[in-house]
């Protein structure tokens, strides 16, 4: 390819990214503060499924894949797609991952808990060359649940959420991993948190949190860790700069922040990942990213006025197109998150229909 295509295609790509940003101001302007995050929380999940980034995620804060390669993470360890908003079955045979048993209802008491990303996951070598470990229990995987989360105070400690997930998950593999009292046979949960606005003094941290035993006399327990070390919590605090540094901790919050909080362009992003951190970019991995672009940018960067849009049924359709098409949302929920009365969604189904058919 010669220069001067290079650069044309440069200039489609950044037309392309402006273009979503356009879209999404104007969606922006018709839905306010929830609906604009909203679609923020569509661009995490989006990116945060692509297997290349979720392996960097593994191999960075997940001790059972030290020394691993994020290649073979991906390629052997990820098992089935990474599940987005909810449906969740663990079990050995066919896809690990498929609508099965719905996490949102594992409790039956509980109220409706929607997970960002589900993935399950099979625990490598000690060398990872391929072969599967086993721990005592002779269990070989890893239930793993990623979030991210922008609201650092709703008015909880999220640590507290971050358990209550945790438990949903162990609740939710009764009768798909074990059934009557065959406990041995549950799988250790990690639910990761992204937070993308923490307080000052926590930018660009980590904080890890498992369950840990004391003993008296001291050494005096018998148990292997696998029998009590059944899930792990990570907050993974994102930084507002990029403080330089590529290597172990430093560098995974690093290549986070620059997705989800930095004010480089789509293409400034995906350059990154590739010299930066020699991540191939992949179609899907370029769709994340520049969602993100589009989404988040405008979420964090940009204000809003809620004043009435000239061309406002045009302005909802053009709304409704831009959410189907770049978040995978059903017409339903899209309809929901621009809050389009009953009412008035027959018309803009039909003009959302016709615009689509174009």
């Amino acid at each position: 390819m010669g220069n001067g295509d290079a650069r044309q295609n440069a200039r489609h790509a950044d037309a392309s990214q402006d273009a979503g940003s356009d879209a999404f101001e104007r969606s922006g302007r018709l839905i306010g503060e929830k609906g604009r995050a909203a679609l923020y929380d569509a661009a995490c999940k989006r990116l945060l499924s692509q297997r290349v980034i979720l392996a960097q995620i593994m191999r960075g804060l997940l001790g059972e894949y030290e020394g691993c390669s994020v290649d073979e993470i991906a390629r052997s360890c990820i098992e089935g797609a990474p599940h987005v908003d909810g449906s969740f079955l663990v079990g050995e045979g066919a896809p690990p991952l498929v609508a099965g048993v719905d996490v949102r209802g594992a409790s039956l008491t509980a109220g409706q808990v929607d997970f960002d990303v589900l993935v399950y996951a099979k625990r490598p070598s000690g060398v990872c060359n391929g072969r599967m470990r086993e721990d005592a229990s002779g269990l070989t995987g890893l239930v793993i649940n990623v979030e991210a989360q922008h609201d650092f105070s709703p008015g909880y400690p999220l640590l507290k959420r971050a358990q209550y997930y945790c438990a949903q998950l162990l609740v939710a593999q009764y009768g798909t991993e074990f059934t009557n009292s065959h406990y041995e046979r549950l799988r250790k949960v990690y639910s990761i948190w992204l937070c993308t606005n923490p307080p000052k003094r926590l930018r660009g941290t980590v904080g890890w949190y498992e369950t840990g035993e004391r003993t008296f006399p001291e050494g005096t327990s018998g148990w292997n860790r696998s029998a009590y070390d059944l899930f792990g919590i990570i907050m993974v605090y994102l930084n507002d700069h990029d403080t330089g540094r590529r290597d172990g901790h430093h560098g995974l919050v690093n290549l986070l922040s620059m997705l989800f909080v930095s004010r480089l362009s789509a293409s400034e992003k995906l350059e990154f990942l590739a010299k930066e951190y020699n991540i191939a970019v992949s179609h899907e991995l370029e769709g994340g990213v520049r969602a993100m672009g589009s989404f988040a940018q405008g979420l964090m960067e940009r204000s809003f006025s809620d004043g009435k849009v000239e061309g406002k049924a045009e302005g909802i359709v053009q709304s409704l197109e831009s959410l189907v098409r770049s978040t995978g949302w059903t017409i339903d929920r899209a309809m929901d998150v621009l809050g389009i009365s009953r009412d008035e969604r027959p018309d803009y189904r039909e003009r959302l229909a016709r615009r689509l058919q174009s």
